[in-house]
This record gives C-alpha cells, sequence and structure tokens, in this order.
C-alpha cells in the first residue's frame, strides 16, 4: 500500500511576526491624519449638498410618520 501523500510533501518552515517598531507607529499616525483630513472633507462636501437633500429628508420623514 502506498504512504498518503501528505506524508510525502516537505514540511514547511513556521514564520515568525516581525515586531512593531517605532517606524509603524509613525506611519499609521500619518495614515490616519491623511484619512481623517479626507473624511474632513468628505463632511464639507456632504453640508454643501444638505441643502439639495433638504427636501428628499422631508419626504423620507413623512413617509415614515405614514408607515409608523
Amino acid at each position: 500500500m502506498p504512504a498518503p501523500s501528505y506524508t510525502l510533501k516537505p514540511t514547511v518552515r513556521q514564520r515568525e511576526a516581525r515586531a512593531i517598531s517605532a517606524e509603524d507607529y509613525d506611519a499609521a499616525r500619518a495614515r490616519a491624519a491623511r484619512w481623517g483630513e479626507a473624511q474632513e472633507d468628505q463632511a464639507v462636501a456632504a453640508d454643501e449638498a444638505a441643502t439639495t437633500t433638504g427636501a428628499l429628508d422631508a419626504i423620507l420623514a413623512r413617509r415614515r410618520r405614514a408607515s409608523a
């Protein structure tokens, strides 16, 4: 009887995780700052668009009240 195929495969060396360095923290902080700025830009754009969607919000509010 032949040996099972999983016994014939070479073993794989386990990889170890790299330690987190100060550079990693700095990169994460910079990425978070850029993401926060992007979110603020989107919030400003949403505020500007709110004047056109106000009517839609009122319509949806009326529908919610009617269905409740």
